[in-house]
């Protein structure tokens, strides 16, 4: 993954399933604004390693790092100073907002509400930000279903019924 360290207006990008391997560099983004809003989207790549410290610099920070193999993610990218991430996230549920941690997933691979909590799985993974549990329905190897989809493809009633028989 590529620096992009002299970049001074960079406000957007998006390199999500783009089959990027690597760690993402402890000088990432150092140029861009530090006090305006940056969305950054690393989603659906195969990024290893521990998300950067110098990240903590940025005031205002939108960053999607699902479905990748994280190892590590900084206490000190969750803190208070950092409650304005991922749209605010960060204030409320801290490091779930950007990754759910190993041994949790849910389809966004973070929790950004009540709603979508990071659920513990029945077996064990190794990775944050993971988008489903190993063995999971739905789940099969580079293919990866979010269950809005799976609701419109199944129907109400199916769906009723199929959680009936849970």
């Amino acid at each position: 993954l590529p620096s992009f360290d002299t970049l001074t207006q960079l406000l957007h990008l998006d390199l999500s399933n783009n089959k990027l391997t690597g760690v993402i560099p402890g000088n990432f983004l150092d140029s861009a604004p530090k006090r305006k809003p940056v969305e950054i989207d690393l989603s659906s790549n195969s990024l290893t390693g521990i998300v950067p410290f110098p990240l903590d610099e940025f005031d205002n920070l939108s960053i999607y790092l699902r479905d990748n193999k994280f190892t590590k993610l900084p206490e000190s990218l969750c803190d208070s100073d950092n409650k304005g991430w991922n749209l605010r996230d960060v204030e409320f549920y801290g490091c779930d907002a950007i990754m759910c941690p190993p041994g949790t997933a849910n389809f966004l691979g973070r929790q950004s509400s009540e709603t979508t909590p990071c659920k513990k799985c029945n077996a064990k993974t190794e990775f944050y930000g993971q988008i489903e549990c190993p063995g999971a329905l739905g789940s099969s190897s580079g293919n990866h279903l979010n269950p809005f989809f799976i609701v419109l493809s199944v129907g109400w009633a199916s769906l009723f019924s199929f959680f009936m028989c849970l």
